[in-house]
């Protein structure tokens, strides 16, 4: 195999890959939402009427939930009861530093085998292609990582969940 063709492998399993997150149980009371999500995380609240507000949180408590919009620290936070959501998504990001550390040790691990296939031990070993191969690969993992986030409903109206 050339380096061409493993290049070309490396970047479609990349391009093929999807996110592995698990999948959290949805909380039905507020109570239940801690520990899910954090202060200053951005949420997408729809309310019962149907209505989604994009803030901040601020506060969380088992009756309430506070939440800044916009960018003025100043501002009160708007605070919802429970019973005025109809349910709450967050946006959840990958972690950045692990997807070039993987790529890294794709590319590398690839290009070792590549080089030492193709030299049959009459070349002095050179290495050049197996840290820039691991660099490029490195590259794209942490451009995944960067571009990687899913939306993930944290939180339902008991009500809601039944069908």
């Amino acid at each position: 195999m050339n380096t061409n063709r493993a290049f070309l492998l490396v970047i479609a399993s990349a391009l093929l890959a999807t996110p592995g997150w698990a999948q959290e149980p949805i909380a039905t009371s507020f109570g239940e939402l801690q520990g899910k999500i954090r202060l200053g995380q951005t949420l997408f609240i729809t309310d019962n009427r149907g209505t989604t507000i994009e803030g901040k949180l601020s506060g969380l408590d088992a009756a309430s939930l506070h939440v800044r919009l916009g960018r003025n620290e100043a501002a009160p936070p708007l605070r919802l009861s429970e019973s005025d959501v109809n349910n709450i998504v967050i946006v959840r990001r990958d972690r950045w530093w692990d997807g070039p550390l993987i790529g890294f040790a794709i590319g590398a691990g690839t290009a070792a085998v590549i080089e030492a296939a193709n030299s049959r031990g009459i070349q002095k070993f050179q290495g050049g292609s197996i840290v820039g191969f691991g660099n490029l690969c490195a590259l794209v993992g942490l451009t995944f990582d960067l571009l990687n986030k899913d939306k993930v409903t944290v939180y339902v109206q008991p009500s809601r969940t039944k069908n």
